[in-house]
């Protein structure tokens, strides 16, 4: 293990300067839920600072604290002052990049004053190798077990969708409204201007706004099927001239299983290494198969509980923040 300079009696406790992203909404729970895994350690003290704070407070509460490891998360609102300070230092640095690939452009950029790299996409993590940085690892995003709870909740829709409407989700949702009778849900900004011309559909319910998680939550639970669909890397908002591919599970994926809640996921080439396909989770792999995986699941109530439940067990065990926490740990410490 590396040498740390914090002991106490004979314990070794690792001391976490954890600078949060600076960005709201589900970046205020998702920070959360990394401080909370912190605190349920034994062997670790954390302090939390923002980016935005002033480089003398920064080194002060480093002075005062005396951390083992710098660990932040996205880290472009660091000012470049403040990267170069922590470039210096002579503990470990962690940079959790948790929106890759779309903003490989930005990314890239702050990679160099970071000794260890996590990305949440696997073909981010290869195209970083190829840059040459060597202490890079594939960890995407847990879930927070005390925030998503599974709770009983009358089923009031077929299928619901909680996200931003992209263009391959707006797509799959007019498929769904086309094609079937089935109840369909869909929650995130913007919504209802995406879907102007099906707005009077009796089989639509549009929330028009983010929803925090536990309101997800709820949505979750009240659906008999969770569609959980994938970014695009192609979508013109990203910021991805190197063209990275999107080949990984979204953090949906897990906040979905806590729940024992049954979900559809868009298939991609990494979700069988997290779950066993068909008895874990279930995907798709085109319009025609989801069309038909939607036909057969909504007939099939106790194949459906099922499959939440066993996710739900092996989330637990093996996918929540406190796990990624400890490989963060022991990539940088072992």
């Amino acid at each position: 293990m590396m040498k740390l300079d914090n002991e106490q009696k004979g314990e070794i406790i690792i001391k976490v300067l954890f600078i949060a992203s600076g960005y709201p909404a589900i970046y205020k729970y998702i920070e959360s839920s990394i401080l909370s895994a912190l605190k349920e350690r034994q062997d670790t003290e954390t302090i939390s600072i923002q980016p935005t704070q002033p480089l003398e407070e920064v080194k002060e509460a480093y002075i005062l604290f005396k951390p083992d490891l710098i660990l932040t998360v996205l880290g472009d609102l660091l000012d470049e002052e403040k990267r170069k300070w922590i470039a210096s230092q002579s503990i470990p640095s962690a940079l959790w990049l948790t929106e890759d690939p779309f903003y490989t452009n930005r990314s890239i950029n702050i990679l160099t004053f970071f000794k260890y790299i996590f990305t949440i996409n696997r073909a981010s993590a290869g195209y970083y190798k190829t840059l040459g940085y060597q202490h890079v690892d594939y960890l995407p995003l847990g879930t927070n077990p005390d925030i998503y709870i599974p709770q009983p909740h009358e089923k009031k829709v077929d299928v619901c969708l909680i996200g931003y409407p992209y263009e391959e989700r707006i797509k799959y949702v007019n498929l769904i409204l086309k094609e079937t009778e089935i109840r369909v849900l869909v929650a995130g900004n913007l919504w209802r201007k995406s879907l102007i011309h099906q707005q009077k559909q009796k089989q639509l319910i549009i929330i028009d706004k983010w929803v925090p998680p536990k309101r997800a939550g709820i949505i979750y639970q009240s659906a008999k099927i969770c569609l959980n669909t994938i970014r695009s890397n192609l979508h013109p908002s990203n910021q991805n001239l190197a063209g990275i591919q999107n080949d990984s599970v979204n953090n949906r994926t897990f906040d979905i299983a806590a729940l024992s809640s049954f979900q559809l996921v868009q298939h991609t080439n990494d979700l069988a290494t997290h779950f066993d396909l068909g008895t874990e989770i279930s995907s798709f792999h085109s319009e025609t198969d989801l069309l038909n995986m939607l036909d057969f699941y909504l007939l099939k109530e106790n194949l459906r509980q099922e499959i939440a439940v066993n996710a739900r067990n092996k989330v637990l065990n093996v996918h929540t923040f406190s796990h990624r926490l400890e490989r963060i740990f022991s990539i940088i410490f072992d």
